[in-house]
């Protein structure tokens, strides 16, 4: 390991879009501890970078390029662009994270005598199948290396020939623990006072979320729940509008604040009761993993990895996806536990996170595939 350590790589992360989201995040803050360690790095994005999140990672003093592509437009001269930034760079390793990297990546490799180490990254277990799953399969010869974010994801990539088992391993999404003392082990106020529980949802309004699927569960607690509640949604995207129209319709506004993009998660967290997600897919969300290191108590569908952080009763309640009679069922559940109870889901939470998805442990894991 002290090899792995002493050896400074030359790393350039090759990723589809550099705005907010989860693997965006994600990169982001394995950027900034490979910078930390002495390594260089450089981030490509294959569209335009969004003027927010690319001031969160100047911030962070990290070099961010983008390759000029407009979303939804395929564009082939994104290939000669990214051979000159390798040629200028010339980087040990090229890591390509999810499925528009990872492509562009290998078929950049065939126009290259002399490519990098490539290590290709699958953020989902649902890529869309067809004529994807047909490409990951065929170009798999180019890749050095393959990794899904979930253990569930990984051994269906193989079990499906997309990935080839001799060269592919799980490798989790990872997260630092806060610095703050959460809430939930000093005084739970919620409880007291008449105040509403509090459900926190975070991330983009797409098809993959399934809002619509939390907001039908919670026309079916507010038919039958006594309780007062309150779902806030952090987050934006094309479907924002679509979702507050389903809310008003059913005559839900009262119980719903779409709160839009935020860069407060951590303290939205923090003022949480519970957090919910009703995904019909995932990989490994990283909204559940910052739910879990704050030590909150969730309700999620069991999908992607979810299953792999979660356990159900121990520190939060999975639900089949695409049912929401059963998520209002859950959410009701987690309200009607004591706070004693929905802190030691949270301390089992924790726990969790400093075994399994702490960050440093994660890059660790990350310099061994780069050698």
């Amino acid at each position: 390991m002290n090899v792995i350590k002493n050896r400074k790589f030359n790393i350039i992360y090759l990723i589809t879009s550099w705005s907010y989201g989860g693997a965006e995040f994600q990169v982001m803050h394995l950027a900034e501890k490979m910078l930390k360690l002495g390594h260089r790095v450089t981030v490509i994005s294959m569209i335009k970078p969004d003027d927010e999140f690319l001031n969160l990672s100047n911030k962070l003093s990290i070099d961010v390029l983008s390759l000029g592509m407009k979303k939804g437009y395929p564009d082939v001269r994104a290939i000669s662009r990214l051979l000159r930034i390798i040629k200028k760079l010339k980087p040990h390793v090229l890591h390509a994270h999810m499925i528009h990297a990872v492509f562009l990546a290998r078929i950049s490799k065939i126009f290259s005598k002399k490519f990098p180490r490539l290590i290709s990254t699958a953020h989902n277990i649902d890529e869309g199948g067809g004529i994807r799953d047909y490409f990951y399969r065929y170009t798999d010869f180019l890749s050095s290396y393959n990794t899904n974010v979930s253990q569930v994801g990984t051994d269906l990539y193989i079990e499906k020939g997309l990935f080839s088992k001799d060269k592919t391993t799980f490798v989790p999404n990872g997260i630092e623990l806060p610095k703050k003392k959460n809430k939930l082990f000093t005084i739970q106020p919620s409880l007291k006072n008449d105040k509403p529980f509090i459900f926190l949802a975070i991330g983009r309004y797409n098809i993959q979320k399934d809002y619509p699927n939390l907001v039908n569960a919670v026309k079916f607690l507010a038919d039958k729940n006594s309780r007062k509640f309150q779902v806030l949604i952090a987050g934006d995207g094309e479907g924002q509008e679509s979702i507050q129209r389903l809310i008003e319709i059913e005559g839900l506004a009262s119980y719903f604040k779409l709160l839009g993009r935020r860069n407060d998660i951590a303290d939205l967290i923090c003022q949480a009761d519970s957090f919910v997600m009703s995904s019909a897919w995932e990989g490994l969300p990283i909204s559940i993993l910052e739910a879990a290191s704050h030590g909150l108590p969730v309700v999620v569908t069991n999908v992607g990895g979810c299953s792999e952080i979660i356990e159900n009763d121990k520190n939060g309640f999975l639900v089949s996806p695409r049912n929401s009679e059963k998520l209002a069922i859950s959410m009701q559940k987690m309200m009607n536990l004591s706070e004693g109870d929905r802190k030691q889901m949270g301390a089992y939470s924790i726990e969790k996170i400093r075994e399994e998805y702490l960050m440093d442990v994660v890059v660790e894991k990350w310099l061994t595939l780069y050698q």
